[in-house]
C-alpha cells in the first residue's frame, strides 16, 4: 500500500466514524426539539381553541380542523364524544380509548396512529368540558423532519470535504517521500548530491541524500581496500611458489633435472594454477562443467599436492577413505574446495598438528570433512565464516570459504562448520548416485 494511502485512509475511516456519530447524534437531537416544538405549538392551539368561547360545534370543528389540518372532538366531562370531525368509522375507537381515561398521547384509529392534545374548556352551558386535536402521527414526524434535510446535507458536505482535506493532505505529504525515493535512486546511479532548502522535508531530504552519498563513498572505499588486501595476498602467494620454482632451476642449472626437481616444479606450477584459479572464481564465477567424477583418486592428488607443507610443519594426516564411487561434478571446481579446505587446516597449525580427512557415502550424498586440531573457529567470524576476506589469517587470499560455500550450492550440495572440542571441522555435502540432483550450472 503507498503512502498516501496509508495516510488518507485512516484519516477518511476517522473522520467518517467520527462525522456519522457526530452528525447522528445532532440530528436526533435536533428531530427531538424540533418534535417537541411541533407538539408545542399544538397544545398551545388547543388551549387557545378551548379558552376562546369559540363556538364548538360540529361544523365550525370540521373548518377549524381543515384550516390546521387536523381533526377535532369534543367531549363533556365523563369522557364522552359530542362532536367530531371525524369520520364516523373511527368514532368507536376514539370513544374506547377516551374511556380508559386517557387525554393525550398515542392513540390508534382503524389501524392508523394519531397523536392526541386535549384541553379542558371553561364551564359552559352545552356541557362540553374538553376539546380533542388529533393529527395522523407520520404527519408530525414528517412536519418534524422536514427542517432537518438542509443539516443532513451540510453533514454529507462537510463529510465529502474532509475526506477531500485528507487526500490533500496525503498527496502534500507523500510527494516529498517519493521525491526523496526519486533522489536516492539518482544517488545510487551517478552520485550526484544536490543541496536543498525549504521546510523539514527539504531538510530532511538533504540529509538524507547527504547520507547516501556518504555510504557510496564508504561502499567505494570498502571495494578498493577489499581489491587492495586482494593484491596483497595474491602477491604474497604467487611469490612463494615462483620462489620455489627458481630456486630448483638454479640448483640444476650445471645438471638435467632429477625426478624430485621435476616432482617440486610441477607442484609449485599446480598452486600456482589454483590460486589463479581463485581469483578467475571470484571475478567471475564460472558455471561447473560436470562429469563422471572419481572423487577418490581426485581427493589422493590433492593430498599428493599437499603433502610437502604437512612435511614441512610437520603435520600428521589422518585419511579415512570409503568407497563412494563416481559422482556428477566438476573436477577443477571440487579439486579447488579440498585443496582450499586441507589448504586453511595446515595455515592454522604448527608442528605437532594433525589433519583428519573423511570421504564417505552418507543418506545417499559424498560428504568430505576435514578437520584440525588448530586453535578452532573465532567467534566473531562464525556468522560470516563464508564471506569474501573474512579470514584474518596472514596466507590466503581469503576467499577460501567463499569459493568452497559457492561450488557447493552450484553443484546442489552444501558445505558448514561444525563445532568441536579441539580445532575446526568442516563438511561439504554432494549430491552422489541415483539420489543427485542436477548441479545449477547444467
Amino acid at each position: 500500500m503507498k503512502i498516501q494511502s496509508r495516510i488518507v485512509l485512516p484519516y477518511s475511516a476517522l473522520i467518517l466514524v467520527f462525522g456519522l456519530l457526530l452528525g447522528g447524534l445532532s440530528v436526533h437531537l435536533a428531530h427531538q426539539a424540533v418534535a417537541e416544538r411541533v407538539s408545542g405549538n399544538l397544545e398551545r392551539t388547543v388551549e387557545l381553541l378551548a379558552g376562546s368561547g369559540f363556538p364548538l360545534g360540529a361544523g365550525a370543528l370540521e373548518k377549524v380542523g381543515r384550516l390546521l389540518h387536523a381533526q377535532l372532538a369534543t367531549f363533556d366531562a365523563e369522557g364522552k364524544l359530542l362532536d367530531a370531525s371525524l369520520s364516523s368509522e373511527l368514532l368507536p375507537s376514539l370513544q374506547t380509548w377516551l374511556d380508559t381515561g386517557a387525554r393525550a398521547g398515542e392513540v390508534e384509529l382503524a389501524g392508523t396512529r394519531w397523536s392526541a392534545f386535549s384541553a379542558p374548556i371553561p364551564p359552559r352551558p352545552d356541557g362540553l368540558a374538553g376539546l380533542l386535536l388529533l393529527r395522523p402521527s407520520v404527519e408530525l414526524e414528517g412536519a418534524a423532519s422536514e427542517p432537518l434535510l438542509p443539516m443532513v446535507a451540510a453533514l454529507v458536505a462537510g463529510l465529502l470535504l474532509a475526506v477531500l482535506i485528507g487526500r490533500g493532505i496525503g498527496v502534500g505529504l507523500a510527494r516529498p517521500i517519493r521525491d526523496l525515493a526519486r533522489r536516492a535512486e539518482q544517488i545510487g546511479r551517478s552520485g550526484e548530491v544536490v543541496s536543498a532548502e525549504g521546510d523539514e522535508l527539504a531538510l530532511l531530504q538533504a540529509a538524507f541524500d547527504r547520507m547516501l552519498a556518504r555510504l557510496e563513498q564508504a561502499r567505494q572505499a570498502e571495494k578498493l581496500a577489499a581489491l587492495g588486501k586482494l593484491v596483497a595476498a595474491v602477491a604474497h602467494e604467487v611469490r612463494n611458489p615462483l620462489t620455489s620454482i627458481r630456486m630448483t632451476l638454479q640448483l640444476a642449472a650445471d645438471a638435467p633435472l632429477d625426478a624430485e626437481s621435476r616432482r617440486i616444479i610441477l607442484d609449485e606450477v599446480e598452486r600456482l594454477n589454483l590460486y589463479t584459479s581463485e581469483l578467475l572464481f571470484f571475478v567471475r564465477p564460472p558455471q561447473p562443467e560436470v562429469r563422471a567424477l572419481d572423487v577418490e583418486r581426485l581427493l589422493h592428488d590433492v593430498v599428493t599436492l599437499a603433502r610437502p607443507q604437512l612435511e614441512h610443519r610437520g603435520l600428521a594426516l589422518d585419511l579415512h577413505v570409503e568407497p563412494v564411487g563416481k559422482i556428477m561434478a566438476d573436477p577443477n571446481q571440487l579439486k579447488q574446495v579440498f585443496w582450499n579446505l586441507v589448504s586453511n587446516a595446515v595455515d592454522c597449525q604448527n608442528e605437532g598438528g594433525a589433519i583428519r580427512l573423511e570421504l564417505r557415502r552418507e543418506d545417499g550424498s559424498m560428504l568430505f570433512a576435514c578437520q584440525d586440531r588448530g586453535p578452532g573457529l573465532d567467534p566473531a567470524l562464525r556468522g560470516k565464516l563464508f564471506q569474501a576476506f573474512a579470514a584474518r589469517k596472514d596466507s590466503g587470499t581469503g576467499l577460501g570459504l567463499w569459493i568452497c560455500q559457492r561450488v557447493a550450492e552450484a553443484h546442489g550440495g552444501s558445505i558448514r562448520s561444525v563445532d568441536m572440542p579441539v580445532g575446526a571441522r568442516f563438511e561439504l555435502r554432494l549430491p552422489a548416485g541415483d539420489d543427485r540432483r542436477a548441479p545449477h550450472g547444467r
